[in-house]
């Protein structure tokens, strides 16, 4: 009778061990401890498992740092796009739905400059899928976004000088850098969480490149 229940428990074990292993393999759930959402953006990408280990690693990796781009981008087009759009700087352009799309694309270019500050620091198989971890450390990216931020208004205001001087395309050139200086500043906002005081120091700047009216439409 014992060796009867040891066979069926045996039996038993055997049948639920894949199930067993799923739970027991290393996963991902712990990640935002080991990883808080104060210091880190947190991306992670996963593909079905196909055979091909490298293939599934690199993609998964790919995917957990295009997740990082995709948190950012979000963030700014629901915080940020129509704030902008509606304020002074909506005045750059000829109607609110172009100032939303020249800026999406603004966005869209820049935020992939954050993703060589990405690391991958987790991989592993669940269910049936290989995943990697990304992140991000808010900080260095946070500065970075600063840096662009003032080299664009930098250009801006050069940009601003050659057109007193006569240059005919330095102020259209100038109103673009603006807008990148602007992007930068919303980005690195999202990024460190915090709120900056940049906009009041563009604001010599925007007088400048905005008409009296505060109106080029």
């Amino acid at each position: 009778m014992n060796n009867a229940i040891c066979s069926a428990v045996m039996v038993a074990l055997l049948v639920l061990s894949p199930a067993v292993v799923a739970i027991a393999a290393p996963a991902y759930d712990d990640v935002r401890a080991d990883f808080p959402s104060t210091t880190y953006i947190v991306g992670i990408g996963e593909t079905k498992k196909s055979g091909d280990d490298l293939k599934e690693r690199r993609t998964a990796e790919v995917l957990a740092r295009l997740e990082i781009a995709k948190q950012i981008k979000v963030q700014i087009k629901s915080q940020t796009i129509d704030v902008m759009c509606e304020g002074k700087a909506g005045a750059l352009f000829p109607d609110g739905q172009t100032c939303r799309n020249e800026f999406l694309q603004i966005v869209e270019e820049s935020v992939d400059l954050f993703l060589e500050g990405t690391r991958i620091v987790r991989h592993g198989e669940r269910g049936g899928m290989v995943f990697a971890v990304a992140v991000l450390d808010r900080g260095p990216a946070a500065r970075l976004a600063e840096e662009k931020s003032r080299a664009s208004a930098g250009h801006a205001k050069a940009g601003l000088d050659k057109a007193k001087a006569g240059d005919g395309e330095a102020m259209k050139q100038a109103k673009e850098d603006y807008k990148k200086a602007l992007t930068f500043e919303k980005q690195r906002e999202i990024i460190s969480g915090v709120k900056t005081q940049a906009k009041s120091a563009f604001e010599d700047l925007e007088k400048e490149l905005l008409p009296p009216n505060n109106s080029v439409r």
